[in-house]
């Protein structure tokens, strides 16, 4: 597979790292992320997950190859006096993931990267081969990446500390049988009628599995909030970045909550002061009517110190006078456990919190596949089409594949909401084309693809059927 897009290439060094650091800069690329690193080292650290020497899985198990590319970068031509250097370590989270032979969960020292104060900006990089040794589709979980950064006699010898996640994803066809490949279920398709993949609202899933989980929190969730009886009852949901939690939750809010019910959201992806919390929990214990709180987000870096103290005030209310209704949802790691032990390490009353969650309540949501990307895709559709006044009735099968098969490109419900509305932007009919799903100046990337997919784009290509809500 060649490099693409945000991938770093070091036979293209410049250019390479002008890429990845405009994709750190956009903030919704997945094959990129940025390290915190003190302002005084002068620089920025990059995470890149690359595909310079790929080798796919296959059906005999050979394990797929990647690279992770650490790359370090002058962050302005006056922000450096002395060389800095940067220690790498790299830790695997994921048992299929592996690097250089290193097993999961131990970590390997990366050869060390230093930055030179030049007139322009000056880089330097590392790239670390890893495996996935077993290929199937979706994302396969995180390598974490911990720096020791050092500056010269300039900054008196300080040294700093920078953590960094990235995830990876198997870059693979899921190992499925053929009759249910991306190629013959667009295919199969004679119309696309979202209610079909309904979870609540207008959240939607298509793949079973997805869905059988995601169905078992909702009417858990919503059979607590019917039951109108006064006591609390608190729910923990883990999801990847980009999977439609937030989405899912509000959605619950909007269909089930009728006017009898506060509703309050306290969402840590902007920084908010403890303060402020505080007087929130207050407004909702002191409040006469039924409460549902929505705390989103509550592993970001932006949530307050003391944050789990506060929120015990809510969870480990007794002899509610009211209904009452928790829901505590985050991303961190790749799975619940992970987000409750980063929690817990850096506040061990989060133990608390959790204690108060029956296990019950628990629930961790898969993340999106090809198929539930065409939901997400069409669905965003006909919320751009309600927004813009637009009416699109059919959508080209080709369109379908290509959101389909680009897992990686399109892997947050963000992105593909980001798509739909440039399709329909371009759309000046009721049909969707494939030829809407870029820009003319990508002329080149919709050659490419057409060439990739040859087989299937020949019996897709111009293959229209009916989306429906």
């Amino acid at each position: 597979m060649e490099n693409t897009g945000c991938f770093f290439d070091e036979a293209d060094f410049d250019s390479s790292v002008s890429r990845v650091s405009k994709c750190a800069s956009d903030g919704n690329c997945p094959h990129v992320s940025r390290m915190k690193v003190p302002s005084w080292c002068g620089i920025e650290l990059l995470l890149n997950v690359g595909t310079k020497c790929l080798v796919s899985a296959n059906d005999c198990g050979k394990p797929e190859r990647q690279e992770l590319h650490i790359i370090a970068r002058q962050r302005s031509r006056r922000a450096m006096v002395d060389p800095v250097v940067v220690r790498p370590t790299i830790t695997s989270l994921t048992p299929e993931i592996v690097t250089l032979g290193q097993p999961s969960g131990q970590s390997r020292v990366v050869e060390q990267l230093v930055v030179l104060p030049q007139g322009k900006f000056s880089s330097d990089a590392r790239s670390i081969p890893f495996e996935i040794t077993r290929a199937n589709s979706g994302s396969f979980g995180t390598l974490s990446v911990s720096c020791s950064i050092q500056a010269d006699s300039g900054n008196s010898g300080q040294i700093a500390n920078a953590k960094g996640q990235i995830r990876v994803a198997s870059r693979v066809a899921p190992r499925t049988p053929k009759s249910v490949t991306s190629e013959n279920l667009v295919a199969s398709l004679t119309e696309f009628r979202l209610s079909s993949y309904s979870i609540v609202g207008d959240y939607s899933r298509f793949g079973d599995g997805a869905r059988n989980v995601l169905v078992g929190a909702r009417d858990r969730i919503i059979t607590t909030i019917r039951s109108n009886a006064s006591n609390v009852e608190n729910f923990l949901i883990w999801a990847a970045p980009g999977s439609g939690k937030s989405f899912f939750i509000e959605e619950i809010m909007r269909t089930e909550l009728g006017k009898e019910w506060r509703q309050t959201t306290l969402n840590f992806t902007k920084p908010m002061s403890l303060e402020l919390v505080n007087e929130t929990v207050d407004s909702v214990l002191g409040a006469p009517e039924p409460c549902f709180t929505f705390v989103d987000e509550v592993d970001a870096s932006n949530a307050p110190k003391g944050l789990a103290e506060a929120l015990m005030r809510l969870l480990g209310l007794r002899n509610s006078t009211k209904p009452m209704v928790n829901c505590i949802v985050g991303s961190f790691g790749v799975a619940e456990n992970e987000m409750k032990e980063e929690l817990i390490r850096r506040d061990a009353k989060f133990k608390d919190c959790f204690d108060r969650v029956p296990k019950d309540n628990y629930c961790s949501v898969p993340s999106m596949d090809g198929s539930d990307q065409m939901v997400v895709f069409v669905s965003s559709v006909l919320q751009e089409c309600k927004r813009s006044s637009k009416k699109i009735t059919m959508i080209d099968k080709a369109a379908l594949f290509y959101v389909s098969v680009e897992v990686l490109r399109y892997d947050t419900a963000r992105q593909l909401s980001h798509l739909a509305k440039s399709a329909v932007s371009r759309c000046k009919s009721d049909t969707l084309l494939w030829t809407h799903m870029m820009p003319d100046e990508d002329q080149l990337r919709r050659i490419d693809f057409e060439a990739k997919h040859k087989s299937a784009m020949g019996i897709l290509l111009g293959r229209y059927i009916p989306i429906v809500a």
